[in-house]
């Protein structure tokens, strides 16, 4: 359960995380090229619209610079956030997970006599005194 809960919880963070750099930076960048920045809000949208521009069009290119660069933050971000997610691992002491369990629960045999055939499979090494 705790396996499910934080891979949720960590797609639920990169997906905010990554969309949010990726337009924040591209709308920066579209803002220094003079273009305008509302096309970072609908950056997949607005791919339909670049595919119709000229193949040299200032816009084009400016365009493609500014997801060029939305994209390079996005990469920067998750690289920090590995770098530090590493740091702190290296804080964490060494844990040794190799413990007997103490239970109150356990096994009954239940009293119910078969009848053993030569063809039974034993669980256990059959003592050969007892037979």
């Amino acid at each position: 359960a705790m396996y499910a809960f934080l891979r949720q919880f960590g797609m639920a963070v990169g997906v905010g995380v990554g969309g949010s750099t990726f337009q924040n930076a591209t709308a920066l960048k579209l803002g220094r090229e003079g273009l305008p920045r509302d096309i970072a809000a609908q950056g997949e949208g607005f791919v339909a619209e670049l595919q119709r521009l000229a193949d040299g069009s200032a816009v084009r290119a400016g365009v493609l610079d500014a997801y060029v660069f939305g994209f390079r933050a996005v990469f920067a971000v998750y690289v920090g956030m590995s770098a530090t997610a590493l740091l702190l691992s290296l804080l964490v002491r060494r844990f040794d997970m190799n413990k007997s369990i103490s239970t109150e629960q356990t096994l009954q045999e239940v009293g119910v006599l078969r009848r053993r055939s030569p063809r039974a499979v034993h669980s256990r090494p059959v003592d050969e005194k007892r037979g």
